[in-house]
């Protein structure tokens, strides 16, 4: 993970916004019960963003116990402003990156991350999932929400489209490495993970969780209170503005490039990796 992007999440920092992954909160809805937690889990959350996730994992198990490691000082900023709101801020622990070193090896069951791994460069990526197997236990488990390019999607149209990203938004789109299942497992693999399972996000199979609790609630107003401010932030708000106009022009109109999909890797191997 990079130690400090500088790119549109900047802004998706100042609005609050959640969920910046493959079908949004209703993505997230899909991963929570694969998660299949009993809610006395140690879990931690790789890439929090402004914390909305961590806020659905403590709110519906309470007893969990729960950390977040983020590289975005702007983000982990919010993050803990949205905990104050909720009443959370003393029951989940925020980590810079570069405070990883103290986290224990070997101490956590689960690690998950959403959107996060598939927008890192190469080395970052790496280093991402050297911590990650750090921190997990024996056979520990990973879950990814991600997106991942489609098979027939040419590597120069992979790098013309992350370059324009890159260059436009900040981030790349997705990480050529997330190609298709069969490349995709074989390079976690490398790295110490074996796939297990793998679920394509579809609209039709996902559906928001309706019985959400009052903290839930008070993020989702957290929330809007940031699309409020950002309204009112003229900078702000082009630079919003400005990324949906470059994002409506980053794929040829009515080709499919990318597929949400759920992810569940099982620690192996040590990886030939160097740890961050």
């Amino acid at each position: 993970m990079p130690a400090e992007p500088q790119s549109i999440l900047s802004a998706y920092a100042t609005t609050h916004t959640a969920f910046l992954h493959a079908m949004g909160e209703a993505g997230t809805e899909a991963l929570i019960p694969l998660l299949a937690l009993s809610g006395t889990e140690s879990v931690v959350e790789l890439g929090f963003g402004t914390g909305a996730t961590l806020v659905k994992l403590k709110s519906r198990y309470p007893k969990l116990r729960l950390s977040g490691i983020e590289a975005s000082t702007e983000m982990k900023a919010i993050a803990l402003k949205r905990l104050r709101f909720c009443r959370l801020e003393n029951s989940i622990s925020l980590y810079l990156l570069e405070e990883t070193g103290s986290l224990p090896s070997l101490h956590t069951d689960l690690v998950y991350a959403e959107s996060v791994l598939g927008i890192l460069d190469e080395k970052s990526l790496s280093q991402a999932l050297a911590l990650v197997h750090r921190i997990l236990k024996p056979e520990g488990l990973l879950y990814l929400n991600d997106s991942i390019w489609l098979e027939d999607i040419s590597p120069e149209d992979i790098r013309r489209i992350n370059d324009f990203c890159q260059k436009t938004l900040g981030i790349p789109q997705c990480n050529e490495q997330f190609q298709g299942i069969e490349k995709t497992r074989a390079y976690f693999q490398q790295h110490g993970f074996n796939m297990v399972r793998h679920v394509n996000l579809d609209p039709g199979m996902t559906k928001l969780w309706h019985g959400t609790t009052l903290r839930e609630r008070c993020s989702k107003l957290f929330s809007l209170f940031g699309k409020y401010l950002a309204a009112k932030n003229r900078n702000t708000r082009q630079k919003i503005v400005a990324s949906q106009k470059v994002s409506g022009s980053i794929f040829e109109p009515g080709k499919a490039y990318l597929c949400g999909t759920l992810m569940v890797f099982k620690k192996s191997a040590i990886p030939n990796t160097p740890l961050p």
